[in-house]
């Protein structure tokens, strides 16, 4: 993320749709593992509590 970034910012590469990309695809991962852990805090109720 932090390379193609500065590619893009710089100019020294047109990788503008590739960190695009990878910023959707971790948006998403990060989306998803939220929700994962609010599934298991209040509908598994695991017992993983916070505290």
């Amino acid at each position: 993320m932090g390379i193609t970034g500065m590619l893009t910012r710089f100019g020294a590469a047109n990788r503008s749709n590739v960190h695009f990309y990878i910023d959707i695809a971790m948006l998403a991962l990060i989306l998803l593992h939220a929700g994962a852990a609010l599934f298991n805090q209040f509908v598994r109720q695991d017992g993983t509590r916070i505290g």
